[in-house]
């Protein structure tokens, strides 16, 4: 598609007419301790099976938080066009499969060690992987003031998913706890108490650092740029003086992808995670380079709707369902198998907690329904928990 940074791949298009918001609302000072805060250890488990003819993988933390259900989706780990010949066998001390899913509620805070085994019609074992299921307490970091920021597309765009990132963050007792960016969701203004974001529909790693067009709208130019001469250089400072006072926020997720994979075909796909992997280093250098104690998350993009007709409704036959699906497991997997053993980035796992039918509606294919937004929310505090505080 000739438009593809413009296009809202996938969805329905942003608004367009929602001005640039100049008035930064002055937010309160929270009460708890300064943010202090690292990355949990990386465990040593053999997560992605490089033999498996079905390519199984899993992330090396799945993150669970007491209280609150944690569920690993089994068609999400594997690539195969016909999944419903294979047995998935689950061992873990805790947990219940059901046959499609596994899911686990703690009521403590522990570490656990889980491996599926996946087995074909003629009960061969065809794919072997390990986690470690790491659940956190719910009241973990309620005592600390945490600013996180999250750098999305349109799945993040209109800001209902922060929403209720901020508002489970809250009711569990992180009274401190706030999204910022420039704006509440589709070019909505800031306000004390509203979550917002820096996501817009369409929007893939490099548009952060490229985008630049007349006009005022929301969505036109990079909030992380400006203009010297005729050349764009890095303005991240500039960002948070007019955003957070000029401070680096304590937390970055960064929530790209779809549109840099999404109208790839099986001859580019390659080419396109390459030059995605290339922008999203450069992006994180630049950001890097403004927030040198910042934590770093990256998403995990989860799988579309398994509604074949969803793919026909939004897009006429240019993506279709089994190769945007193809794309999406490929660049899963060359992110993992890139940031996975990583010190400075942590990895967030949407691809294994969303169900393709029940988190979708009818008419989209790849953006959630509001059981969805939830779930992909819940994942996020089941990991900004899970972050060793100090």
């Amino acid at each position: 598609m000739e438009n593809k940074k413009n296009a809202e791949i996938p969805g329905k298009p942003s608004d367009s007419t929602a001005l640039l918001n100049e008035n930064v609302p002055v937010w309160k000072t929270g009460t708890g301790k300064d943010f202090s805060a690292g990355f949990p250890e990386k465990p040593d488990v053999k997560n992605i099976d490089t033999a498996s003819i079905v390519q199984l993988m899993l992330p090396k933390i799945v993150y669970a938080e007491t209280g609150i259900e944690t569920r690993i989706y089994f068609h999400n780990l594997v690539l195969a066009y016909d999944k419903s010949i294979l047995k998935f066998s689950v061992e873990c001390d805790v947990g219940i499969n059901h046959g499609s899913y596994w899911s686990f509620t703690p009521d403590k805070p522990g570490e656990y060690r889980l491996k599926i085994i996946i087995t074909d019609s003629a009960e061969r074992v065809v794919g072997e992987a390990e986690t470690i299921v790491k659940a956190a307490s719910a009241d973990n970091g309620n005592d600390q003031n945490i600013v996180a920021m999250i750098v999305g597309d349109s799945i993040f765009g209109n800001g209902k998913i922060a929403d209720f990132l901020q508002e489970g963050m809250i009711l569990r007792g992180n009274h401190n706890f706030r999204l910022m960016g420039s704006h509440s969701g589709q070019g909505a203004p800031l306000a004390i108490g509203k979550a917002a974001v820096e996501a817009y529909g369409g929007w893939c790693w490099d548009t952060f650092m490229t985008l630049w067009k007349p006009g005022e709208e929301y969505n036109v130019r990079t909030k992380f740029m400006k203009m010297s001469g005729e050349k764009l250089e890095p303005a991240v400072q500039e960002y948070l003086d007019k955003y957070n006072a000029g401070k680096a926020p304590d937390i970055v997720i960064f929530a790209l992808g779809c549109n840099n994979i999404a109208c790839a075909s099986m001859g580019n796909i390659e080419a396109q995670i390459r030059k995605a992997e290339v922008d999203r280093t450069a992006l994180l250098s630049m950001f890097r380079s403004a927030m040198p104690e910042t934590l770093f998350g990256v998403v995990l993009l989860a799988p579309p709707n398994r509604r074949e007709n969803a793919f026909e409704i939004n897009y006429k036959g240019l993506i279709p369902r089994r190769q945007y699906l193809y794309n999406q497991f490929s660049y899963v997997k060359t992110v993992m198998e890139t940031l996975q053993d990583s010190g400075e980035i942590s990895l967030i796992p949407f691809y294994t907690g969303v169900d393709e039918f029940s988190d979708y509606p009818e008419d989209n294919a790849v953006h959630p329904n509001e059981t969805g937004q939830r779930r992909l929310a819940l994942m996020l505090e089941a990991w900004l928990k899970n972050l060793n505080y100090h």
